[in-house]
């Protein structure tokens, strides 16, 4: 009975063994592949900056392109105007008198 529960235990210790290396192996693959995403997202970002730039001066062509950049020029308008009011209700805020 004994020898029986000692080879089912090192049964599952040779499972558990293989299940933490291919753990091991699947979570180098998946930080891989996120960093891989990280570097995607990185030139799609310089992508977009590059088309932005190309859109202020006049010189793109792409029509969806141009609608992206329109949008991001219209959210850069109003962050603008949503700094300028953080800070004009920061001053006022600033200017009150604290007791």
């Amino acid at each position: 009975m004994l020898d029986k529960v000692i080879k089912k235990a090192m049964e599952i210790g040779k499972v558990v063994k293989a299940d933490a290396i291919i753990g091991t192996q699947m979570g180098k693959h998946k930080v891989k592949e996120l960093d891989m995403e990280r570097q995607k997202l990185a030139k799609l970002y310089a992508i977009g900056k590059k088309a932005l730039v190309l859109y202020k001066r006049g010189k793109l062509a792409q029509a969806d392109l141009k609608g992206l950049c329109e949008q991001v020029v219209k959210m850069d308008k109003e962050i603008s105007k949503q700094k300028t009011a953080f800070t004009s209700q920061k001053k006022k805020l600033q200017k009150l008198p604290i007791k």
